[in-house]
């Protein structure tokens, strides 16, 4: 029967009551932890160029945070 969904398998590699073993607190598992790049710096670097040209960005109202946004960005340490 397709409309009945498949069982729903929670898997818990530290089991269900794991610990820490540094404090004692209950641990919980979170994930999946994204290890990639998380931008593309050309792109940013683009984006901070054409904010910067008036005629291109007049009718952008939040242009300010765009910037600072984009600035922080390309600050990052490259992967």
């Amino acid at each position: 029967d397709r409309t009945k969904t498949p069982p729903r398998v929670v898997a818990n590699v530290l089991g269900a009551d794991s610990r820490c073993g540094l404090c004692g607190s209950r641990t919980v598992v979170g994930g999946p932890m994204w290890v990639g790049p998380l931008f593309d710096d050309a792109f940013v670097k683009t984006l901070l160029r054409k904010l910067g040209d008036p005629e291109e960005t007049k009718h952008l109202k939040a242009k300010d945070r765009l910037v600072s946004l984009l600035t922080v960005l390309s600050e990052e340490i490259p992967d």
